[in-house]
């Protein structure tokens, strides 16, 4: 394993007690993931409350997943070591479903155009959190048509039978896609999204149909 990988440790954690503790912990997770993949650590709050501190990973490609330590955890080495192997999987795991969901992204902005030269494309950010990675962001779209509105929005990467789920939404519409093997399906009847498929739900979700 690499032992070079950036770390960044904020003012406000060197100022505390449990300084030490964290540039231990910082160490220990470079022994185990590559140069490529940066850490970031900073004070937070766990799911339940409880001050302690965040470690986010970040790769070379945009891809980021976190997870939470409280402060007396950072003393068990093993027990670093094993939240660092969990997080470095869910992190290449985050990374493609971030690109897949890009792409689709992408394929949307070309599609929706044969609606007309009116419709508005709004790029968005979605903040996200899953137990398997934490904090992480993924790419979204508002579209807007006359008097209609639809959303695309990332739902989560991990869903049960599939890689990811995104959802097409409008004023009385909600439309559930689920990522399989590159390919994304509507679950409504399994059918592959391709640009027929998709206009036809842009325009239920926008109110044209």
């Amino acid at each position: 394993m690499n032992t070079t990988s950036a770390i960044e440790i904020t003012e406000r954690i060197r100022q505390t007690q449990i300084a030490d503790r964290v540039v231990a912990a910082a160490e220990a997770v470079s022994r185990l993931v590559s140069s490529g993949i940066s850490q970031e650590w900073d004070l937070a709050k766990d799911s339940e409350g409880r001050e302690g501190v965040r470690l986010r990973l970040t790769d070379g490609f945009g891809g980021e997943a976190t997870t939470d330590f409280l402060p007396g955890e950072l003393s068990i080495v093993r027990h670093v070591e094993e939240k660092t192997r969990r997080l470095a999987d869910a992190l290449g795991a985050v990374t493609i479903w971030q690109s897949e969901v890009h792409t689709l992204c992408v394929r949307i902005r070309e599609w929706i155009r044969e609606l007309g030269e009116d419709v508005y494309i709004e790029a968005e950010t979605v903040a996200l959190h899953e137990p398997q990675a934490g904090h992480y962001r993924a790419d979204g779209l508002r579209i807007r048509f006359g008097v209609g509105e639809m959303v695309v929005r990332p739902v989560a990467r991990w869903v049960v039978g599939a890689n990811g789920r995104v959802d097409f939404l409008g004023s009385e519409e909600r439309f559930t896609l689920i990522l399989i093997e590159s390919e994304w399906l509507w679950v409504d009847d399994m059918a592959i999204l391709d640009r027929d498929l998709f206009l036809k739900l842009a325009r239920d979700c926008l109110g044209l149909a």
